[in-house]
């Protein structure tokens, strides 16, 4: 079977009109597996800020309170949660359902995009392949969040202009100004994006010196529209500098490095170094024996990949061996270069070529500037905009997605046709579609099992913590939360039906002990954060009271949860749990005490929190559910067995539940009972 732009395609590639349906059912099924009987706690906070704002002011900046703290225009989105909170009648099972046909949608979009620049042949792969991604699964699964949804409105945009450029039809120009009104009203990021696609569209049209003044008058009228937007955002007032803004205390601009090095972390987490290896070899020179060498050097540099470890919060991605991640973008920075400025003699015409078949050669050169130019918006926003949030997520870049995969497997699907040129081909080749394309499998199965694992203990343990709260007496409970990454919001307390007092504080600790068998329990301090964001300090009246192995006077619950390794890893702690050094203080929300924090939780068997409650005589309950992760990428297995990690590791999603009720007590009776 042959794609329309001349390359074998691998059996498994269905036919070109079956296509589009089989992507809707497995963007579905991809959505609906990890569907569950709970949701993130970010919803609950979310749809309490968007159910409080009316139908009539949509159009105004949103102040998001703490603990996000920032201001967000975002009408589209608004739209979409109002809209799904009334479909549903707020059940939030019902708004993640239907919030998941985002997904099939991008992956459709992605589809018609990379077939409309002339990556006919790399589409449906491709298509595929991003919509297993973590970052779009945890999209899709999130119904407040709306970053697959302004990545598709890109998507169509760019579909439609080949058709525009070549007919100038009226269908078409209300359907590309209906997507990119799309992409300029759903998130921030994705208008960002919209600049960059417009330009890069108006220099394609001045390349070809044909219908430059329509290309031109779209991007000028696209930036000007999006200018009157962003002025309401721009002119908000109340927010305070962060550590990442120019005008904040103590800015330093070392962090806008780092800050770039974080972006760049972002896409290597979505690519791969096995995408960006196949990309790079665009690079490579035209004979047989020079590209089969330069394909057998890249495939060496995939089998020195090391065990990677990833800390992830809300898919904002940093990763431990940064040495291996900047050698990873760089090769793949020299590799879109050499598809934007020249010709590849190894791989055929580029695809800003391919589309020569097209009625107006338009180019999917946008593959190239778009990830470029949405990677330098993006690194430099936060520190010059008030209004961006520092915490960049990988999920931000879903508009690039498809274009980096697309040019990715375009490349997959050459090396496979000329395999048999070269005998270092034809062992190159199945390692390279090894690594590429078991990477989406992998990392799409983990996070769906892990997803699942987390929202199954939270629908047992949350309304557990809950009943705790609701018991007659209970008042002004002191909650401590420790996991920063998967937190627990006031918000959903109350949806469950816990009473909220204004004395009632919920608190996350940005301190803990690294190793309890050292820990001195006599210096054990209270520090943290309120979750309003005020900072807490020291609670003598809780800690006086456990230090003394005392029941405080105060009703304290302490709620645990986190992954939990099943491993042998207690003696191997540091080796599976990775080095972030580098990053500590230099990177958003990220500093030595945050991750020692999520290491302790993670892989040693008991916290400091955990010690001292007990020894004040609290009860525990514990909610555990099992999965399994695969590596981040397939082409890590040699230094796994090296290193005598294995290929699959084994963990249970924990929630612990521990209470001192010393507000239920008569003060007589405030004794610790031993453990």
């Amino acid at each position: 079977m042959q794609g329309r732009a001349g390359c074998p395609i691998l059996p498994a590639v269905p036919r070109l009109e079956r296509q589009p349906l089989i992507l809707f059912v497995l963007g579905l099924i991809f959505g609906l597996l990890g569907l569950a009987d709970y949701a993130d706690g970010i919803v609950e906070y979310v749809v309490g800020i968007v159910d409080g704002i009316a139908w009539s002011d949509l159009w105004r900046p949103v102040f998001d309170p703490p603990p996000m703290n920032t201001y967000t225009y975002r009408p589209l989105t608004t739209l979409s949660v109002k809209v799904l909170l009334a479909v549903s009648g707020g059940d939030t099972q019902v708004m993640t359902a239907l919030h998941v046909l985002c997904l099939p949608w991008f992956g459709l979009a992605s589809w018609r995009f990379l077939r409309a620049v002339g990556l006919e042949a790399a589409a449906f792969p491709a298509a595929v392949g991003v919509m297993a991604l973590p970052s779009m699964l945890f999209s899709a699964w999130i119904p407040v969040e709306s970053d697959v949804m302004g990545a598709a409105f890109l998507c169509e945009a760019g579909a439609v202009w080949p058709r525009l450029m070549a007919t100038r039809a009226r269908r078409d120009v209300v359907l590309y100004t209906l997507w990119l009104f799309g992409a300029a009203t759903t998130k921030e990021t994705s208008a960002a994006a919209g600049v960059v696609l417009v330009v890069a569209h108006a220099l394609m049209a001045l390349r070809t010196r044909q219908a430059r003044g329509l290309a031109l008058s779209w991007a000028a009228g696209y930036i000007a529209t999006l200018a009157i937007f962003v002025t309401p955002l721009l002119l908000a007032k109340g927010q305070a500098p962060h550590d990442f803004h120019i005008e904040a205390d103590g800015f330093n601009w070392s962090r806008a490095g780092f800050f770039a090095l974080h972006n760049l972390t972002q896409i290597f987490y979505l690519l791969s170094s096995g995408g960006a290896a196949l990309i790079a070899l665009f690079a490579a020179p035209g004979s047989p024996r020079r590209f089969g060498a330069a394909a057998l050097a890249l495939a060496a540099f995939l089998l020195a990949a090391p065990p990677l470890r990833v800390y992830n919060h809300y898919e904002s991605v940093i990763i431990d061996h940064v040495g291996y991640v900047i050698a990873s973008v760089a090769l793949l920075s020299v590799g879109l270069i050499a598809a934007l400025w020249r010709r590849s003699p190894a791989l055929g015409t580029p695809p800003s070529e391919v589309v020569g078949a097209l009625a107006l050669p338009v180019s999917a050169q946008v593959l190239v500037w778009l990830p470029i130019g949405l990677f330098a918006v993006l690194a430099i926003a936060p520190i010059v905009a008030l209004q961006s949030r520092p915490d960049v997520s990988a999920r931000l870049y879903a508009p690039v997605v498809p274009a980096l995969h697309g040019l990715a497997w375009h490349v997959m699907l050459r090396l496979w046709a000329r395999r048999r040129d070269h005998p270092l081909l034809r062992v190159t080749a199945p390692l390279f579609l090894f690594s590429f394309a078991l990477f989406p499998v992998a990392a799409g199965l983990g996070t769906t099992l892990a997803y699942r694992a987390r929202m199954d203990a939270e629908a047992t343990a949350k309304p557990v913590l809950a009943e705790l709260m609701r018991r007659p007496g209970m008042r002004c409970p002191f909650i401590i939360a420790t996991n920063r990454n998967h937190e627990l919001a006031s918000e959903e307390l109350v949806a469950l039906g816990a009473p909220w007092d204004a004395c009632s504080e919920l608190f996350v600790p940005n301190k803990l002990g690294l190793d309890t068998s050292d820990a001195d329990l006599t210096t054990w301090k209270v520090q943290g954060y309120a979750y309003s964001l005020v900072e807490t300090g020291t609670r003598n009246d809780v800690r006086d009271a456990l230090i003394a192995g005392k029941v405080p006077e105060r009703c304290v619950i302490l709620y645990e949860q986190s992954p939990k390794t099943t491993l042998e890893t207690y003696g191997r702690f540091q080796e599976f749990a990775g080095d972030f050094a580098w990053a500590f203080d230099r990177l958003p929300e990220f500093g030595r005490e945050m991750h020692q924090q999520q290491l302790e939780v993670q892989f040693r068997e008991h916290t400091s929190y955990q010690k001292i409650m007990r020894r004040a005589g609290a009860p525990m309950r514990l909610v555990a559910a099992p999965y399994f992760t695969l590596p981040l990428n397939p082409n890590e297995l040699l230094s796994r067995l090296w290193h005598a990690i294995g290929p699959v590791e084994t963990y249970q999603y924990e929630v612990r539940i521990l209470n001192l009720d010393g507000c239920l007590k008569s003060p007589a009776s405030l004794q610790s009972a031993p453990l």
